[in-house]
């Protein structure tokens, strides 16, 4: 089926599939590591640092949470090359942008 022509966003054009899927339907989390850390100065174990990676695409997440209620106390993440678009006052794009550059690519 021949989709009708769009207009696709130039910034699009630099992540690779994979990234563009994770745009459009969220990261594929798979749990790499789980290791027990201080979240306080006197060095007692209160939290645990939780480290997942995207099965898709590069991205890397870390959480860090209290041991003893599992308040998520923060979340730190590192993307892949080309998956964070520079906006320079272009404005934000919308899922609907990664969709139009993931079906339209031949």
């Amino acid at each position: 089926m021949k989709l009708p022509a769009i207009a696709i966003d130039d910034r699009t054009t630099v992540m690779t599939e994979p990234m563009l899927e994770c745009r459009m339907d969220n990261h594929q989390w798979r749990r790499l590591s789980e290791t027990p850390v201080s979240t306080t100065r006197s060095g007692v174990v209160t939290g645990l640092e939780v480290v997942r990676g995207c099965s898709r695409c590069e991205t890397m997440r870390t959480d860090v949470y209290n041991t003893k209620s599992y308040e998520l106390l923060s979340r730190k993440y590192k993307h892949g090359e080309g998956y964070l678009i520079k906006t320079n006052g272009a404005g934000k794009l919308h899922v609907e942008d990664y969709r139009a550059a993931f079906y339209t690519r031949t």
